[in-house]
């Protein structure tokens, strides 16, 4: 029997198809956003969603609602509430409806005075892994006769002959030695965690915190079950895709990844007594999902009491566009519950283009972050802010270029694997804050963003706030 409520004023709900929906495969190259024709309702009240849900209900005759907390600690079961016409995420006050399209397009009316309830109606749209790509110095490397590496060549090339056009000065071999920021993966910690200051060169400990008791949220592919670095780590999971069944097994490896750089063992790990709650949100195996399944990974979390919550996905941006009001207030939400949101801000870039952060991590109320490499350097595909808009600000930056981590064991006998992007920055950033949460009794929301600003440094960076924000998070 399919849980919901009927906000109609008559109680006559109609019974929507329970059918699952299917899942097309749209590449994340996409120039803007992908939608998949359902609407997302944003309340203006948390509390007062139900005036909210009526009027929709009244209006369009979209009547029957599956409402999270009616189920509990295991979060909203998709499956169970697919018969519904919608679904309300009670904690984030975000509504998302299906149906007939005559019936959508009437919910944007409902919208924009003052004295409503509901603030904003937008179409939903898919998102995607915020793309790991292989490292140079691991498994696919591509090398100095690849087209990619050519094609970097030839534009790096051309932006040097304009700026010398233009009269600018390039700089000199002796402007370009930094030797202070240098950092290589040795036998007892990644250059990552050296940059962090979790662990020297030889793996001694350069800060007593380790995350014990800190819950940190892994929305994403999953996690590999199988991996013995994640033994007695995983606290919570839950697969939130029904074709998933109930399973969080990583059969892509890009959760596995993050997860291992937030939690892992020592040496790659950087708070490796933290608790680990895996949020599934990509069906099967595949690189794209909906808001939806995004949404209620981020709702279980809250739910949960994770301090943290790690985001290593994105949505294509348009430039010159501000931040969309539902992930600005869902950010809000969060913070107000005491769970902070780190997103990774995707890697759509090829400097010197830089394309705008990606959705959600380009939102005033949840961390974005940009992604550099051991010489201190911007990440070629790192994203970053681009013009003045309301939001899309970079807010930290952290290790993301071959970046040592789990891998699912069986798509690698040795368990590992080396990736770039800022899908694997937002992880370093996420276990830092984990390290400050233990090391201020457990605190999380806006208070832990907040220590996190104060402890990070843009000493020896060469970048400025535009792609760095505060600067490289370090530990406590």
């Amino acid at each position: 029997m399919a849980k919901s409520r009927n906000f109609s004023k008559q109680g006559s709900a109609k019974q929507a198809s329970a059918d699952v929906p299917e899942f097309k495969e749209i590449g994340p190259g996409a120039v803007g956003p992908v939608y998949t024709g359902r609407k997302i309702v944003v309340h203006r009240d948390v509390q007062e969603f139900e005036v909210g849900l009526r009027r929709v209900a009244d209006s369009t005759g979209l009547k029957t609602v599956a409402v999270s907390s009616d189920f509990g600690d295991a979060g909203i079961d998709l499956e169970e509430a697919s018969a519904a016409d919608g679904i309300h995420f009670e904690r984030l006050g975000i509504s998302i409806y299906s149906g007939e399209p005559e019936r959508l397009q009437r919910l944007a009316g409902l919208a924009g005075e003052a004295e409503e309830e509901i603030v904003a109606v937008v179409p939903e749209r898919f998102i995607y892994l915020a793309g790991a790509f292989p490292s140079a110095d691991g498994p696919g490397f591509m090398g100095a006769n690849s087209l990619e590496y050519l094609r970097g060549f030839q534009e790096g090339l051309a932006f040097a002959l304009q700026r010398l056009g233009a009269g600018e000065a390039l700089q000199t071999a002796g402007d370009l030695r930094r030797p202070a920021f240098s950092y290589s993966d040795t036998d007892g910690s990644t250059w990552g965690l050296q940059a962090v200051g979790v662990l020297d060169p030889r793996g001694k400990p350069l800060t007593k915190w380790t995350g014990k008791g800190v819950r940190v949220a892994v929305i994403d592919s999953g996690i590999d079950l199988d991996h013995p670095h994640f033994r007695d780590k995983i606290a919570g999971k839950k697969a939130v895709a029904p074709q998933d069944r109930g399973s969080v097994q990583d059969t892509n490896g890009h959760g596995t990844h993050v997860a291992g750089t937030i939690a892992g063992r020592k040496g790659y790990g950087v708070a490796p007594d933290a608790e680990l709650y895996i949020a599934k949100v990509f069906p099967g195996g595949g690189r794209e999902t909906e808001e939806t399944m995004v949404l209620a990974g981020i709702d279980w979390a809250i739910v949960n009491k994770c301090q943290i919550a790690n985001l290593s996905l994105a949505g294509p941006a348009v430039a010159g566009q501000d931040a969309s009001v539902e992930y600005r207030r869902i950010g809000e939400r969060s913070l107000r519950e005491g769970t902070l949101l780190i997103a990774a801000a995707g890697n759509d870039s090829n400097r010197p283009q830089i394309r705008p952060v990606g959705e959600p991590a380009n939102a005033p109320s949840i961390i974005g972050v940009s992604a550099i490499d051991a010489a201190g350097e911007m990440y070629t595909r790192s994203n970053g802010r681009v013009g003045n808009t309301d939001g899309g600000e970079i807010d930290f930056t952290g290790p993301g270029v071959n970046v040592f981590s789990a891998w699912p064991v069986r798509l690698s006998s040795i368990g590992s694997n080396r990736l770039d992007g800022t899908s694997m920055a937002a992880p370093h950033v996420a276990g830092i804050a984990a390290l400050h949460s233990e090391s201020k009794g457990g605190i999380g929301g806006q208070a832990l963003w907040d220590v996190l600003a104060v402890s990070a440094t843009r000493k020896d960076l060469s970048h400025g706030g535009r792609d760095i924000g505060h600067g490289l998070v370090q530990a406590p």
